[in-house]
């Protein structure tokens, strides 16, 4: 069963625009997380998180909010780097936590 986008007011898709969301990439989002807000999209947006990086992060057990897949993203950490903590039995990290052990600060 394929599901569609709701209908977007022109306030919307002005603000998606206005962060570089294009109507591909608004699908994707939209296709990971259907309950994403216009707002949230554009956050993440703003933050260089594509649907595909999304999905990734989403599909980990974490838990992440949407400010914190935007911190990771900010510090270069990918699923895959966090799926290597998980190995070595670090589980359960904060996302400023993972920035803190990435960055070394």
């Amino acid at each position: 069963m394929k599901t569609t986008a709701p209908q977007l007011s022109i306030e919307q898709i002005d603000s998606l625009f206005d962060h570089g969301v294009k109507p591909d990439s608004y699908k994707g989002f939209a296709s990971v997380d259907p309950k994403l807000c216009i707002e949230e999209i554009d956050s993440l947006r703003d933050h260089g998180v594509e649907p595909e990086y999304l999905k990734e992060i989403r599909a980990l057990p974490d838990g992440f909010s949407i400010s914190e897949i935007s911190e990771l993203r900010d510090h270069g950490i990918t699923a895959n780097y966090i799926r290597k903590l998980h190995d070595m039995g670090m589980k359960n990290l904060k996302a400023d936590q993972i920035v803190h052990l990435r960055d070394g600060d």
